[in-house]
């Protein structure tokens, strides 16, 4: 039998969102890390992962995690702690759990007690919609999805149905920032994911290292040439 996880009392939070929650029932849907779900299945999707070299690849993955910078679940339920305060002081909010979390099965009875129901599924499986707490969803006068980094990688098809589903959705992310999430968001948050993932800008940066270094040498030699 696993260790209870040890959680801390709760997170200070920035709450961000406008207009606020509304009072209600709240659910929350803890998600795992997905960053790195699609690392190691099968060809490179796009053609610009298809052009990578193995060792590219390897580093873009590493920078992509690092400054990812995914926090373990009890700093999530934490942070849940923390808004159950401020969402759900007066009704016991739901708890849905992603099965991919490590230590959830050992969630503290004191924290457990917090919530009326609990249930653990994999929230980017369709067919987990249809049923269970995350087929109420639209019953909830509030969905909160809690994700472990600051951009929620991995986690679109969640965002997808939950945008169809829930009335007011809120996001608390690895970064303790509570705010709205909507459809413009979303269109927003994509450009944020794509350069994430791919470290375009970063890559753009180190071509251009070599050969504005060339220049600006040659500049300074020719400066010295001619005594400047």
């Amino acid at each position: 039998m696993n260790s209870p996880t040890a959680v801390p009392a709760g997170l200070p939070l920035t709450l961000a969102w406008t207009p606020p929650p509304k009072a209600g029932r709240t659910l929350f849907v803890v998600l795992a890390y997905h960053g790195r779900d699609r690392d190691g299945t099968g060809a490179p999707r796009s053609f610009a992962a298809r052009l990578e070299t193995p060792a590219a690849r390897g580093h873009r993955i590493v920078h992509r995690d690092h400054y990812a910078n995914p926090r373990a679940f009890a700093y999530q339920m934490a942070m849940v702690v923390s808004a159950t305060d401020i969402i759900a002081a007066s009704d016991k909010p739901a708890l849905v759990l992603d099965s991919a979390l490590q230590d959830a099965e050992s969630l503290p009875s004191e924290v457990a007690d917090l919530f009326a129901s609990i249930e653990r599924v994999d929230p980017l499986d369709p067919a987990a919609w249809r049923e269970g707490l995350l087929g109420q969803a639209g019953d909830f006068a509030n969905v909160v999805l809690v994700w472990a980094d600051a951009l929620g990688l991995g986690c679109e098809a969640v965002d997808r149905v939950a945008l169809e589903r829930a009335p007011g959705l809120f996001v608390l992310n690895g970064r303790r920032r509570a705010f709205r999430f909507d459809r413009r968001l979303a269109r927003r948050l994509r450009l944020s994911r794509f350069l994430a993932h791919t470290r375009i800008v970063e890559k753009a940066l180190a071509l251009t290292v070599q050969p504005l270094s060339a220049l600006l040498a040659a500049l300074d030699a020719r400066r010295s040439r001619h005594g400047r």
